[in-house]
C-alpha cells in the first residue's frame, strides 16, 4: 500500500491508495490542483473516502473542486461539526451536489465518536482500516461554543496490520488526553503527519518549561511516532516548523521530514531551488522563482511529496536516505541549520 503526503505548500492533502484504481483523500490542501494532479497521476478513478479533517481553507479549500471532479465517483464524504459548517463552500457543494442527485445524505459521515474508535473505512480482503479517535461529541460541542475549528479536529489512523499511520489534522493537546485516557495506553505508530504543521498547538502566555514538559508528554505518552512528516509551506508566516516541536521529537528518536523548504531551516531558501532532492512526483515546489504577493519566496521543495510503503509486515519512506544526505549537505553550508538535524 502507498500513502502520498502530498507537497502542497502551506496545507495538508494525504492520499492512500487501495488498488483497482480507488483511494482515500484526508484533507485536500488550499486548492485542488496539486491533488488533481496527483490522483491523475496515480490514474485514480475512484474515492472510497474524502475526509476532510476540519474546515480551514488550508485543509478543506480544495473539497469542493473534488466533489466536482469525482462527481458520483466518492463512497462517502467524512467532516466534522464546525460552528461554520453550513457557511463554507465545502457544505454549499455538499448542498449542490445533493439537491442534483449526485450525493446522498447516507453518503455523509460526521467525524465523531463517542465510546470507541470509530471505523471510517475497511478492506475486506486485507488487514487494513481506517479510524476515527478524536474528536467526540463533548469535544464537537466546545469547539462550536468557542469557535475554534482545530479544537475538534479529526484524528484518523490507518492501521495495516500492526503497521500505523497518524492523520492527525490541527488537533489539540486536549484532544490528546482524552485519546490518551481512553485507550490507557500510548498511541505507538510508524509515522504522524505532525499536527498543526509543526506549529502551536498551545496556549500563546505558556512559558518555555511548560512548552517543552508538554511536548514531551505528547510525544512519550499519547502518541509515539518513527517518523514525523511535516506539511508545511515555504512562504508561511507563523513560524512552522516550531523548533520546540522537532526539537522534542528529535530527542525522542523520530525521523523529521518536511515537505517544504522554510527560513527556519535556511535563511536563504531561494539558493536550494528548486528542491533539496528532485521533484519526481506532482506537488507545489516549483523549480523556478515563484514569490508572494510581498516578495517573499514561495514554494521551495525540501522533500517534496512524501510517499510511504506500508505493508503488515513493513514500513518505508521512499529516498529517506537521499533526503537525509541533502540535508545534512545544506546544513554545511553558511545561513543554514536544518531543524531536522541540527
Amino acid at each position: 500500500m502507498e500513502v502520498y503526503f502530498l507537497d502542497v505548500g502551506q496545507g495538508t492533502c494525504n492520499v492512500i491508495l487501495l488498488g483497482k484504481r480507488r483511494a482515500i483523500v484526508i484533507d485536500t490542501g488550499r486548492r485542488a490542483s496539486d491533488l488533481r494532479l496527483l490522483l491523475n497521476h496515480l490514474g485514480i478513478d475512484t474515492l472510497a473516502c474524502l475526509a476532510i479533517s476540519h474546515l480551514d481553507s488550508d485543509h478543506a479549500g480544495g473539497a469542493p473542486a473534488i466533489l466536482t471532479e469525482f462527481r458520483n465517483r466518492i463512497e462517502k464524504v467524512c467532516y466534522p461539526n464546525d460552528h461554520r459548517v453550513q457557511s463554507t463552500p465545502l457544505w454549499g457543494k455538499i448542498r449542490s451536489e445533493m439537491r442534483l442527485g449526485h450525493l446522498a445524505k447516507e453518503q455523509l459521515v460526521r467525524l465523531e465518536w463517542q465510546d470507541k474508535p470509530k471505523c471510517i473505512w475497511r478492506s475486506s480482503r486485507q488487514s487494513v482500516e481506517l479510524k476515527l479517535f478524536s474528536p467526540t461529541f463533548g469535544e464537537n460541542q466546545a469547539a462550536m461554543m468557542a469557535s475554534d475549528s482545530n479544537a475538534a479536529s479529526g484524528v484518523l489512523v490507518l492501521k495495516v496490520g500492526d503497521r500505523r499511520i497518524v492523520f492527525p489534522g490541527d488537533s489539540s493537546l486536549d484532544q490528546w488526553r482524552v485519546i490518551r485516557n481512553c485507550r490507557g495506553s500510548v498511541l505507538t505508530c510508524d509515522a504522524i503527519a505532525v499536527p498543526h504543521h509543526a506549529g502551536m498547538i498551545w496556549p500563546s502566555h505558556w512559558d518555555d518549561a511548560k512548552i517543552r514538559a508538554e511536548l514531551h508528554w505528547l510525544y512519550t505518552e499519547a502518541v509515539s511516532p518513527k517518523h514525523a512528516i511535516v506539511s508545511v509551506g515555504t512562504s508561511n508566516t507563523e513560524g512552522h516548523p516550531r523548533g520546540e516541536v522537532t526539537d522534542e521529537l528529535r530527542k525522542l528518536g523520530a525521523v523529521v521530514v518536511c515537505t517544504q523548504l522554510t527560513k527556519q531551516c535556511c535563511k536563504r531558501p531561494e539558493s536550494q531551488r528548486p528542491a533539496l532532492i528532485p521533484l519526481i512526483i506532482p506537488g507545489r515546489s516549483r523549480a523556478v522563482k515563484t514569490s508572494t504577493r510581498s516578495g517573499n519566496s514561495k514554494d521551495i521543495g525540501c522533500a517534496g511529496t512524501v510517499v510511504v510503503d506500508i505493508t503488515p509486515d513493513a514500513f518505508a519512506i521512499r529516498r529517506l536516505t537521499q533526503h537525509r544526505s541533502a540535508v545534512g549537505a545544506m546544513g554545511r553550508k553558511a545561513g543554514c541549520s536544518p531543524l531536522c538535524s541540527s
